[in-house]
Protein backbone atom coordinates (compact mmCIF):
# COMPACT_ATOMS: atom_id res chain seq x y z
CA UNK A 1 0.00 0.00 0.00
CA UNK A 2 1.42 3.39 -1.36
CA UNK A 3 1.60 6.06 1.71
CA UNK A 4 -0.01 9.16 1.40
CA UNK A 5 0.92 11.77 0.20
CA UNK A 6 1.12 15.81 1.87
CA UNK A 7 2.34 18.84 0.58
CA UNK A 8 5.57 19.94 2.52
CA UNK A 9 5.06 23.66 3.85
CA UNK A 10 8.37 25.40 2.82
CA UNK A 11 9.22 24.14 -0.92
CA UNK A 12 5.69 22.86 -2.00
CA UNK A 13 6.93 19.26 -2.99
CA UNK A 14 4.71 16.24 -2.85
CA UNK A 15 5.79 13.92 -0.33
CA UNK A 16 5.02 10.70 1.51
CA UNK A 17 3.09 11.65 4.41
CA UNK A 18 5.69 9.91 7.19
CA UNK A 19 6.65 10.34 10.78
CA UNK A 20 9.83 11.80 11.44
CA UNK A 21 12.14 14.37 12.80
CA UNK A 22 11.63 18.13 11.29
CA UNK A 23 14.05 21.17 12.03
CA UNK A 24 12.84 22.99 15.41
CA UNK A 25 12.00 26.28 12.96
CA UNK A 26 12.49 25.69 9.70
CA UNK A 27 9.10 24.26 8.28
CA UNK A 28 9.44 21.44 6.69
CA UNK A 29 7.67 17.96 5.99
CA UNK A 30 9.31 14.98 7.62
CA UNK A 31 9.92 13.52 4.07
CA UNK A 32 11.68 16.81 2.60
CA UNK A 33 13.50 17.37 5.88
CA UNK A 34 15.03 13.52 5.44
CA UNK A 35 15.99 14.12 2.12
CA UNK A 36 17.60 17.11 3.05
CA UNK A 37 19.70 15.21 5.60
CA UNK A 38 20.77 12.14 2.80
CA UNK A 39 22.09 14.96 0.49
CA UNK A 40 23.98 16.31 3.32
CA UNK A 41 25.45 12.73 3.71
CA UNK A 42 25.76 11.79 -0.45
CA UNK A 43 28.97 14.20 -1.21
CA UNK A 44 30.12 17.59 -1.16
CA UNK A 45 27.09 20.04 -0.22
CA UNK A 46 27.73 23.37 -1.19
CA UNK A 47 26.95 26.11 1.58
CA UNK A 48 24.28 27.84 -1.51
CA UNK A 49 22.34 24.53 -1.10
CA UNK A 50 22.52 25.09 2.77
CA UNK A 51 21.44 28.72 2.12
CA UNK A 52 18.19 27.34 -0.17
CA UNK A 53 16.90 24.70 2.01
CA UNK A 54 16.61 27.30 4.73
CA UNK A 55 15.29 30.33 2.86
CA UNK A 56 12.99 27.51 1.09
CA UNK A 57 11.47 26.58 4.27
CA UNK A 58 11.19 29.71 6.39
CA UNK A 59 9.08 28.13 8.95
CA UNK A 60 6.48 30.74 10.69
CA UNK A 61 6.99 33.94 12.06
CA UNK A 62 9.62 33.82 15.16
CA UNK A 63 13.03 35.28 16.17
CA UNK A 64 15.04 32.36 15.12
CA UNK A 65 12.96 31.77 11.94
CA UNK A 66 13.56 35.29 11.09
CA UNK A 67 17.29 35.73 11.59
CA UNK A 68 17.37 32.16 9.76
CA UNK A 69 15.81 33.59 6.90
CA UNK A 70 17.06 36.83 6.47
CA UNK A 71 20.81 35.37 7.20
CA UNK A 72 20.35 32.65 4.47
CA UNK A 73 19.34 35.22 1.86
CA UNK A 74 21.90 37.63 2.75
CA UNK A 75 24.25 34.41 1.83
CA UNK A 76 22.83 33.46 -1.44
CA UNK A 77 22.68 37.30 -2.71
CA UNK A 78 26.38 37.90 -1.62
CA UNK A 79 27.70 34.67 -3.56
CA UNK A 80 24.79 35.09 -6.21
CA UNK A 81 25.15 38.52 -6.81
CA UNK A 82 28.28 39.99 -5.21
CA UNK A 83 30.43 36.84 -6.45
CA UNK A 84 31.64 36.17 -2.65
CA UNK A 85 33.21 32.59 -2.57
CA UNK A 86 30.30 29.52 -1.00
CA UNK A 87 33.70 28.79 1.30
CA UNK A 88 33.29 32.24 3.49
CA UNK A 89 29.50 31.92 4.20
CA UNK A 90 29.69 30.26 7.55
CA UNK A 91 32.33 33.32 8.71
CA UNK A 92 30.07 35.54 7.53
CA UNK A 93 26.83 33.75 8.85
CA UNK A 94 27.97 33.05 12.61
CA UNK A 95 29.28 37.25 12.64
CA UNK A 96 25.76 38.12 12.07
CA UNK A 97 23.51 38.77 15.66
CA UNK A 98 21.46 41.10 15.25
CA UNK A 99 17.62 40.87 14.61
CA UNK A 100 15.57 40.89 12.10
CA UNK A 101 11.96 41.61 11.32
CA UNK A 102 10.10 39.01 9.19
CA UNK A 103 10.05 38.53 5.69
CA UNK A 104 6.51 37.25 4.36
CA UNK A 105 7.35 34.39 1.96
CA UNK A 106 6.51 34.54 -1.49
CA UNK A 107 3.69 32.19 -2.85
CA UNK A 108 5.90 30.24 -4.46
CA UNK A 109 9.47 29.56 -3.10
CA UNK A 110 11.38 28.23 -6.14
CA UNK A 111 10.79 25.87 -8.79
CA UNK A 112 13.85 23.23 -7.67
CA UNK A 113 13.54 21.72 -4.22
CA UNK A 114 15.90 19.17 -2.56
CA UNK A 115 14.09 16.57 -4.58
CA UNK A 116 15.58 17.52 -8.35
CA UNK A 117 19.67 18.13 -6.75
CA UNK A 118 19.01 14.35 -5.19
CA UNK A 119 17.57 13.13 -8.32
CA UNK A 120 20.26 14.89 -10.68
CA UNK A 121 17.48 16.84 -12.53
CA UNK A 122 19.23 20.14 -11.03
CA UNK A 123 22.55 21.43 -9.70
CA UNK A 124 22.77 22.40 -5.91
CA UNK A 125 23.72 26.22 -8.05
CA UNK A 126 20.56 26.13 -9.78
CA UNK A 127 18.47 25.71 -6.93
CA UNK A 128 20.10 28.27 -4.86
CA UNK A 129 19.54 30.71 -8.32
CA UNK A 130 15.81 29.37 -8.21
CA UNK A 131 15.55 30.48 -4.33
CA UNK A 132 16.83 33.43 -4.52
CA UNK A 133 14.81 34.47 -7.79
CA UNK A 134 11.58 33.58 -5.60
CA UNK A 135 12.07 35.81 -3.11
CA UNK A 136 12.90 39.01 -5.58
CA UNK A 137 10.11 41.16 -3.86
CA UNK A 138 12.36 41.36 -1.23
CA UNK A 139 15.66 41.34 -2.91
CA UNK A 140 16.02 45.08 -2.21
CA UNK A 141 15.41 44.58 1.52
CA UNK A 142 18.75 42.40 1.51
CA UNK A 143 20.68 44.07 -0.01
CA UNK A 144 20.26 46.69 2.25
CA UNK A 145 21.08 44.52 5.39
CA UNK A 146 24.02 43.84 3.30
CA UNK A 147 25.11 47.21 2.45
CA UNK A 148 24.28 48.23 6.78
CA UNK A 149 27.35 46.01 7.25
Amino acid sequence: MAAAQIRCPGCGATVDDIDGPVHRYIGSAPACWAAYTQLLTLGPVHQYAVDAYAAQHPGVPGPQSRRSVAKHLMSLCRVLERNAPPESAMKFLTSITRDFPWLEPPESLGDITVFDVRAGAATQLDWARSVWQAWSPWHETVRGWLDER
